[in-house]
């Protein structure tokens, strides 16, 4: 048991309490509050639920928001037990100008109060700690703007005459995307070459934001583009990205897939050059289509 005291008469006044807390642990005595550890503390909490939500079927991008959030609340509340942070001190929290608008504040609920159902399933025998009501956070979403069939495809046309010299495989996957709108482009990103099937038509998605496989149906038209691009290139490996860098170039080494914005790089280049703006790639061909 640690703690510093002032005089022996603080000492002796806290351990009355704790021997309270202790008589047949109805008073909620907890050792492990005591200890140099500090397990019970939202930091040390905080820390086990990130290592958690590494062994789970999430993405790095998603572990990485949820650190952030939790690293943003910590600076509240890393000092202090986790039984002592109750709706008071998360009504504060949401009220305090972080410089976002509510739907950021409303994906920071979701990643705390996730984080709340975690420690009290693990915790509600020993500490009989309870889930805490957290505000609700009004906002309304956004109508994204998007683009006619007719403009979509005039972007994508002129996204094949820019780039097919550098890379016949940025003009594909956007062409693809605006064909195939249940496909995200971070999914389309993680494509790999073992999970295209040009002979029967079709490609799977492992691993989307859905949990469960996606499959798309190809046209025949599409594995016939597919196959003659692949076939432009030395034979690739299964696991290897299909939307990749083909040449080594501007610090980028060949076979390293295309970067989260790369896409959208060369969309905006396209929309510049026919003198549309305001539109990015994830509503021009998801959206639109």
């Amino acid at each position: 048991h640690h703690k510093r005291f002032r005089s022996v008469k603080e000492a002796e006044r806290h351990l009355n309490h704790i021997r309270y807390q202790a008589d047949n642990n109805k008073g909620g005595f907890d050792q492990r509050e005591w200890a140099k550890s500090q397990p019970l503390s939202f930091l040390s909490l905080r820390e086990k639920f990130i290592t958690f939500k590494e062994t789970q079927s999430i993405s790095l991008k998603q572990v990485r928001h949820i650190t952030r959030v939790l690293e943003k609340a910590g600076k509240s509340w890393d000092h202090m037990q986790i039984k002592d942070i109750t709706e008071g001190e998360i009504d504060d929290f949401f009220l305090m100008d972080h410089g976002v608008g509510n739907k950021t504040l409303a994906n920071w609920k979701t990643v705390l109060h996730d984080f709340w159902k975690w420690i009290v399933r693990r915790e509600k025998r020993q500490t009989k700690l309870e889930m805490p009501e957290f505000p609700e956070i009004k906002f309304e979403l956004e109508m994204k703007k998007i683009v006619t069939m007719e403009d979509q495809q005039e972007i994508i046309k002129e996204v094949r005459r820019i780039s097919w010299e550098a890379n016949p495989r940025i003009w594909l996957g956007i062409r693809l995307m605006s064909w195939y709108p249940k496909v995200r482009p971070g999914e389309m990103l993680n494509l790999q070459e073992g999970y295209i099937n040009c002979k029967d038509n079709w490609i799977v998605f492992p691993q989307p934001k859905e949990k469960k496989p996606k499959f798309i149906h190809l046209l025949p038209e599409h594995s016939k583009i597919i196959k003659e691009i692949q076939n432009k290139v030395p034979s690739a490996l299964p696991d290897m990205y299909f939307f990749r860098h083909l040449k080594t170039k501007s610090g980028v080494k060949a076979g390293v897939k295309f970067g989260p914005k790369y896409f959208n790089i060369w969309w905006k280049k396209a929309c510049k050059n026919l003198g549309i703006s305001g539109v990015s790639v994830y509503p021009g061909v998801k959206h639109s289509t």
